[in-house]
């Protein structure tokens, strides 16, 4: 059985909205590098998945 197609794309959805909220709540220069680096390895991780 096959994924939803909006299943993709609300997952990223997600993953993107807790990075944003959390920038929000701590502005600070380390955890807006700790969510950039999260966010690459996530991507990456995915791209080596779905390749």
């Amino acid at each position: 059985m096959e994924p939803a197609p909006w299943s993709q794309g609300a997952a990223w959805a997600v993953v993107i909205a807790v990075i944003i909220i959390v920038i929000g709540l701590r502005p600070d220069p380390a955890t807006v590098g700790a969510c950039g680096t999260m966010l690459l390895i996530v991507a990456e991780t995915y791209r080596r998945l779905t390749g």
